[in-house]
């Protein structure tokens, strides 16, 4: 069993036989791109269940008071679909997933500009791998992608 933890100057992964990866990370401004997002990014990679990468948003929403930026909620999003294929009804009702999905259709509204063509991919596999009817985050990315291409 692998225990995700991130805390404000560094992240870390464990297993039971030790610490396989840890990262320096500095705190940097709400949305930033910084160490803290970059360490953010690798530990989600390296996460193997849905629930270890929901955790660990929200353990790098609480310490370092601000949201993983687009890349990561994106990554975020093709992670979990990548990790909770077997049980999606249990990602799609579970409150944190949610949240997550709410945060990307926010970010989507507020600053579309924000999402390169391999992040609307990863929403859309994501979504699209969980089998999850969100009209609203379809719509939004649809716009995205429109605008782009034009």
């Amino acid at each position: 069993r692998r225990l995700v933890k991130f805390s404000k100057g560094s992240f870390v992964i464990e297993q039971q036989r030790g610490a396989c990866i840890k990262q320096d990370s500095s705190m940097s401004g709400f949305h930033s791109s910084g160490n803290v997002q970059m360490a953010l990014n690798q530990a989600i990679t390296h996460c193997q269940t849905f629930r270890e990468v929901l955790d660990l948003l929200d353990d790098f929403r609480l310490r370092n008071k601000m949201m993983p930026n687009v890349p990561n909620m994106a990554t975020a999003m093709h992670r979990i679909a990548s990790t909770g294929v077997s049980e999606p009804q249990q990602v799609i009702n579970d409150p944190h997933f949610q949240r997550l999905v709410l945060d990307v259709e926010r970010c989507l509204q507020e600053n579309p500009q924000m999402f390169g063509e391999q992040h609307l991919a990863n929403v859309v596999w994501g979504a699209a791998k969980l089998r999850l009817l969100r009209e609203p985050l379809f719509n939004l990315v649809k716009a995205e992608a429109t605008r782009l291409l034009w």
